[in-house]
């Protein structure tokens, strides 16, 4: 899973308040990508395939349906096929 770290300055300093450098949270704000499309994973959870393949939900199911997983039945859970990983949490092991 790709974590780049962007600046995402907003020019918030003003002559009373200057800015606070590399302090600044706004500085290394962390963005996560999907390892097998490479798109940004804003809002969801992170999907560990069990091979260290970390993927969001869109390239999950494709990946299931490929093998032939029924994502429609009403008994499917993504957490029976892949280890469910929340953006924050792995951003935070990242840190360490």
């Amino acid at each position: 899973m790709a974590v780049r770290y962007e600046n995402e300055c907003c020019d918030c300093a003003v002559p009373l308040y200057p800015c606070r450098g590399a302090s600044c949270p706004n500085r290394h704000v962390p963005h996560v990508f999907c390892d097998n499309c490479g798109d940004e994973i804003v809002d969801e959870d992170l999907f560990d395939d069990g091979n260290g393949i970390l993927m969001c939900a869109v390239c999950l199911e494709r990946k299931l349906l490929d093998v032939g997983v029924d994502i429609y039945d009403e008994d499917f859970n993504y957490e029976d096929y892949a280890d469910v990983v929340s953006i924050e949490d792995y951003i935070e092991q990242e840190r360490i």
